[in-house]
């Protein structure tokens, strides 16, 4: 089984909660801001809420999330959830702040299928990303295998278990490593803390960064352990990311007491079957475990542990600099200061990185020599070639270099094979590699994996050594001649090995040599037209000669298609501000950070020359552009000296009426006026990044920057075109704080902000006041008050009854950050209408009406008008008359601020007769008409009232179905016997609702869950179509709208007519095109019945039947025959389920679409039970093809799919089996179990390798 269809197949069984969370971390993981899922606090579960998660980009722009777990009807479905994501979106979203909806769903969304939604999203004119199971699947195998483990459980392989010696041993052996011989120090504190853990419970932690010794601790607790308690066996578990439970249980077995350090825990992909050995505590067995993990992994090892004693974990933080002063001089006497405070600089508390440094300066004969890093490294490694090691022959050189550049050789499935490219370059054959490889792997130096590998390096600081030196200093193998015959199909492992040469050994010699070799290159690919590897050779070594390539970029975009001077500069599409950029903006973007500013100048200069060009591409290039000039850690260090240019140079431009300039200075205006920036940083590891908040420090050469963009920002305001822009850019000062930020540099950014006001913005303008109080709570919020009055000068009378009706406090009253409480802000309104004149009352709507448009439906339900409806009752407090005037005037102009029934329609209740109710909502249309008349009836059934004119209910409520309302079952059983029928007609016109759009309607739910109520209730309006009752029960179980009800619903259902079972499993049938799913809930109360196994005969029938596309055992029918989680079969159950699977067995084992079903089942019970019906069935001698694709070929079947080590759990299962081979029958049965052994075996270690592959690389 491939990588790909154990995680597919994983996917496939998560429950959708856990599915979305997966999901939220997999979009992180492929360069997504962080997400905030719709949960509810502290559970898995989600809210009811859409979208299910949202992220925000530093633009303040959101991606939306959607995700789904489902099979059935997929296409519907993510229909629905893409227009939710626009049109019920949450009220405080403006719609332009959706940059992008994400699909996200574990099936496939076929081709049909996307260009359906793309259609949609057109027409939502929003960008659509689909995240389906094969794109899920592929962040997960290429850059989220620790997301699999987590989410998933799959850590393929096998682990290591040594003793204390043959642990430290590979390190105290390589002469290129550091080892843990050095004396213990500074971690006292440690060691007493862990080994108080361990008196009271069975594991530490011990966590922290790497290298900054947490395997130094571990060693040192257990060895402290053995002290005390001589006699203690001890094991030392290092993973390589192998399957370790089963030989772990072996070495553990004997009686005693045992210690187990489990190194780097975060790494292994069954640590909870390390931690299950607790489970076997005897009173001659006892375990205690010392773990280490990664400080930014020990979630994953605390969720591991979780539901066993543990200690909070000892978090180890890096040395200071003074305790590596003191180990430097107590280790390996180095007390000059000139290089100790080389090693601070490079070790920044890492006491491994201080270790090996420091081993270099004190092994080396003479300080003078030592320069740098890269002569340290050659120091420290020269050792080796002066030995005269085994590797130093040329040909073996070169072999051990090829290991070190490409990382690893012909090691991964998912990547194009090297050595047919590199063995020419090597001067040798096929044989003679692997030959040298192996004497290699004996040395050590190598991880081979098989005799003609795979293989890796096995130290990867000293394989770039060996690549600088055998390319660069020794030039053993011409750099040249790898880029012309490797580039085009390995260019990422070329990039990595080359910069990590370059970050160490950084001399003109070795850049120069470089630009020389990838001359040479773009020469020839260019001489043989491959354009595309020109291209990427630009964009991977621009900075050996940038000149040479900013030539190149000209020349593309001088090649880029002019559009129609029609064309409008797209700005606003910021979906694609953080697209992939085309190759010309890809290279111009690298060009903020050259230190030549002539060359960053034509850069801008050729970014503008392409959006002149390209109006439609504005936002790609606005998002290279300020991609390019970024206010990170280096534009402080040169004192933001391209962002001034750039500026400059926009502001220029857009004074002489340039539209493209200044839509590019808009652009970037927020990015320099930031007060903190977001970084996504890449880290050594592969597919690996990091995340990181620059706050930049307030500074004469930031505040030139910052008065040069605000004066054009504000200049700009002059042109009313740019209004909208302006204030754009002071909303998005405000936004995306979410850590601490300067007060200094929020005050003097507040001083221009609060003269702007003052001076251009118009206090009569409701929007304009609006936005200066936001400003004010902003800044009082962080400590900063600007020096003008503007609160007293940006207050008229509609902007006061916006303070009056809000129950936002903090725009309200300026001094305090106090929240109102609901109920006081609802009293504080009611007795702002009392005593309110009806006309008044009536001045006030034009206003509120303003207000509520300014709004754009931001505070719903608490909202203008939920406000107006408290001050309306309190004008019309004990006059009903009145409240009945106001409301017709209200309605008779179509209820423009939505006035709701709420509190209102209990008042007109009880002072109003239910004539002059019903006269008053018939007066006309108005908004939410519906909604008053459901709540009307609503009243009306609690007062146990009749219906004046059932024939209003009955055209109400339907009305009320047709769009979407949410129906009371309790009020339609109280006008029952007034409107029989009713509940049967809504019922077939949600069902014909549900089968035409694809997704369930409310009322279903509500039809099975209304309280007070049980499904014998319903049988009475249903009586003369029982069918629709069972078909609305269907539908709701197809949307997973039904947990714990649905047993019980079915049963009722079952025993009100006994061909519903079989009518169920038909609907299941034809409503998949593969297999159906087994039921969430289980079945197998049916076997309580007298009838079971009639019942059982007849839908196994229409399962056999059934056309379906098959690729495995269909295990449907599994839901009638395992319990509930927690549950058990009674003895008399599964006597009963035995005795019919070995009857249908001994019927049908010649079948080959019968023994599906049948082994979809077996597979299914417990092992002792599948045995036991297995042998029954070899017993029959089936054919040997049925005998394979029904036992032994379950590559596609849901019940075998358990988790991590399927394949060691088959071969498993097959050594069970063999023992029910008996006999000369079973000989050739035996022969098959060993052929599939085999292969499963080979298919194991291909998947161990990979899995190592991935974790190294």
């Amino acid at each position: 089984m491939t990588r790909e269809i154990e995680i597919e197949q994983a996917i496939l069984r998560m429950e959708p909660e856990l599915f979305a969370r997966m999901a939220v971390a997999v979009l992180e993981r492929d360069g997504y801001p962080h997400f905030h899922i719709n949960t509810v606090s502290g559970k898995v579960r989600s809210r009811k809420n859409t979208p299910d998660a949202h992220c925000e980009w530093p633009d303040g722009t959101m991606s939306f999330l959607q995700c789904t777990a489902q099979e059935k009807r997929l296409l519907p479905k993510l229909t629905k959830d893409l227009s939710d994501c626009i049109n019920k979106r949450p009220p405080n979203v403006p719609r332009k702040k959706i940059r992008e909806v994400i699909l996200c769903t574990s099936e496939r969304i076929h081709l049909d299928q996307r260009n359906a939604l793309r259609q949609q999203a057109k027409a939502l004119k929003v960008k659509l990303t689909f995240y389906d199971l094969g794109r899920v699947t592929e962040v997960l195998v290429t850059k989220g295998e620790d997301i699999a483990q987590a989410y998933l459980g799959i850590a393929l392989g096998s682990g290591q278990i040594h003793s204390r010696a043959s642990f430290v041993e590979p390190t105290a052996r390589s002469p290129h490593a550091t080892d843990y011989k050095t004396t213990f120090r500074f971690r006292e504190e440690q060691v007493s803390e862990a080994l108080a853990q361990l008196s009271t419970a069975p594991v530490v932690i011990l966590a922290g960064n790497g290298g900054v010794g947490k395997t130094r601790l571990a060693l040192e607790v257990v060895d402290r352990l053995i002290q005390a308690e001589p006699g203690l066996h001890t094991w030392y578990i290092k993973s390589r990311g192998l399957h370790l439970a089963e030989e772990l249980q072996k070495r553990c077995a004997a009686p005693g007491h045992y210690v187990l350090l489990v190194d780097d825990a975060h790494q292994f992909g069954d640590l909870k079957s390390v931690i299950a050995l607790l489970d076997n505590t005897r009173p001659d067995r006892s375990f205690r475990m010392v773990f280490t993990a990664r400080r930014i992994a020990l979630a994953a090892v605390k969720e591991a542990t979780e539901g066993y004693r543990t200690g909070g974990p000892i978090e180890l933080k890096p040395w200071s600099d003074e305790e590596i002063r003191t180990f430097l001089h107590e280790e390996y006497n180095i007390g000059i200061n000139l290089y100790v405070d080389r090693i601070l600089y490079m070790a920044k508390g890492n006491p491994r990185i201080a270790a090996m440094v420091a081993s270099i300066i004190h092994k080396a004969k003479g300080y003078r020599g030592f320069q740098d890093v890269a002569h340290a490294f050659q120091l420290y490694y020269s050792k080796d070639k002066a030995a005269g090691t085994a590797w130093e022959d040329p040909g073996t050189l070169r072999v051990l270099w090829a290991f070190s550049f490409f990382r690893h050789i012909e090691g991964t499935k998912y990547q194009a094979r090297v050595l047919p490219d590199l063995l020419p370059l090597l001067d040798m054959d096929m044989a003679t590699f692997w030959a040298k490889a192996r004497a290699l792997d004996r040395l050590e130096l190598l991880d081979l994996h098989g005799p003609e590998g795979p293989g890796l390096i096995a130290d990867d600081t000293f394989g770039t050594y060996l690549v600088h030196r055998v390319l660069f200093q020794e030039k053993e193998v011409a750099l040249d001649a790898v880029l012309t015959a490797c580039f085009p199909k390995h260019r990422e492992p070329i990039v990595i090995a080359i910069n990590s040469v370059l970050n160490v050994f950084h001399t003109s010699g070795e850049e120069e040599y470089l630009a020389q070799a990838v001359s040479t290159a773009i020469a020839h690919f260019t001489e043989v037209n491959d354009m595309d590897t020109v291209g990427e050779l630009h964009e991977a070594f621009w900075a050996i000669d940038p000149t040479r390539t900013l030539a190149y970029a000209q020349q593309l975009v001088e090649a880029v298609p002019e559009e129609p001077s029609t064309v409008d500069y797209a700005f606003d599409d910021q979906g694609k501000a953080h697209s992939h950029f085309d190759a010309a903006l890809r290279l111009l973007g690298r060009f903020g950070e050259c230190p030549d500013p002539g060359l960053r100048t034509a850069a801008a200069e050729l970014m503008l020359r392409y959006l002149h060009r390209c109006p439609s591409k504005a936002a790609e290039v606005a998002g290279a552009m300020v991609a390019a000039f970024d206010m990170d850690e280096k534009a402080e260090g040169y004192q933001y000296l391209s962002q001034r240019e750039l500026a400059q140079l926009l502001i220029g431009l857009s004074q002489k009426g340039d539209a493209a300039a200044t839509g590019l200075f808009f652009a970037t205006a927020k990015n320099f006026l930031s007060v903190q920036t977001w970084r996504i940083l890449s880290t050594r590891k592969r597919n690996t990044v990091s995340s990181r908040v620059h706050r930049p420090a307030v500074n004469a050469n930031l505040k030139k920057l910052r008065n040069l963009v605000w004066g054009h920002v504000f200049a700009l305001w002059r042109n009313s075109a740019y209004q909208a822009q302006v204030i754009k850019v002071l909303r998005e000062h405000m936004g995306g704080m979410y850590h601490e930020v300067s007060k200094k540099l929020l005050a003097f950014d507040a001083e221009h902000i609060a003269s702007f006001c003052m001076d251009q913005l118009d206090p009569e303008d409701l929007d304009h006041c609006i936005l200066v109080h936001e400003l004010l709570s902003f800044w009082r919020r962080r400590g900063v008050r600007p020096k003008q009055a503007l609160a007293a000068y940006f207050m008229n009378d509609v902007f006061q009854l916006k303070l009056d009706l809000s129950f936002d406090r903090l725009t309200k009253n300026i001094d305090t950050d106090e929240l109102e409480d609901h109920d006081a802000w609802l009293m504080r309104l009611h007795a702002l209408g009392e005593g309110t004149a009806p006309a008044a009352l009536r001045r006030m709507m034009k206003p509120a009406l303003l207000i509520m448009k300014s709004e754009k439906g931001g505070m719903f339900p608490l909202g203008v008008s939920r406000a107006m409806e408290s001050v309306l009752l309190g004008a019309t407090e004990g006059d009903p008359l009145a409240l009945a005037q106001e409301l017709r005037l209200a309605f008779h102009v179509g209820n423009p601020l939505g006035l709701g029934p709420g509190d209102l329609l209990a008042r007109a209740f009880d002072e109003l007769d239910a004539e002059a109710l019903e006269a008053l909502l018939s007066s006309g249309p108005f908004e939410g008409r519906t909604g008053w008349w459901l709540a009307y009836f609503d009243e009306l059934a609690k007062r146990g009232k009749k219906l004046a004119d059932p024939g209003v209910f009955e055209r109400t409520v339907m009305e009320a179905v047709s769009i979407g309302y949410h129906l009371s079952l309790r009020v339609l059983f109280h006008f029952q016997e007034q409107c029989p029928g009713l509940i049967v007609a809504i019922t077939r016109t949600v069902i014909e609702k549900e089968e035409k759009r694809g997704h369930t309607e409310f009322w279903l739910v509500r039809l099975f869950q209304e309280r007070h109520m049980e499904v014998k209730d319903l049988f009475a309006p249903f009586a003369d179509d029982m069918e629709l009752l069972q078909r609305a029960f269907y539908h709701t179980v197809c949307r997973g709208m039904l947990h714990k009800q649905a047993p019980v619903v079915f049963k009722a259902l079952l025993e009100a007519d006994a061909s519903f079972a079989e009518r169920w499993v038909n609907w299941r049938y034809q409503k998949e095109y593969y297999l159906p799913k087994p039921e969430d809930f289980k079945l197998v109360f049916i076997w309580q019945r007298a009838d079971a196994p009639q019942l059982m005969d007849v839908l196994y029938a229409v399962a056999c039947k059934a056309p379906k596309l098959v690729c495995g055992n269909d295990d449907y029918l599994t839901s009638f025959f395992l319990p509930n989680a927690g549950e058990e079969w009674t003895a008399e159950v599964a006597a009963a389920q035995d005795a019919w699977l070995r009857m249908h067995i001994a019927q049908d084992h010649g079948q080959l679409e019968r023994c599906r079903v049948l082994m979809g089942i077996v597979h299914a019970l417990p092992q002792h039970r599948r045995l036991a019906l297995l042998e029954h069935f070899i017993n029959q001698k089936p054919e040997d093809r049925i005998f394979r694709e029904t036992v032994l070929e379950l590559r596609f079947s849901r019940v075998t799919m358990k988790g991590p080590g399927v394949g060691l759990c088959k071969l498993e299962f097959y050594e069970m089996l063999r023992t029910c081979c008996k006999g000369l029958a079973g000989l050739k049965y035996r022969r098959l179990l060993e052929e599939a052994a085999k292969s499963t075996k080979e298919e194991v270690k291909e998947e161990e390798v990979e899995q190592m592959i991935e974790e190294r690389w």
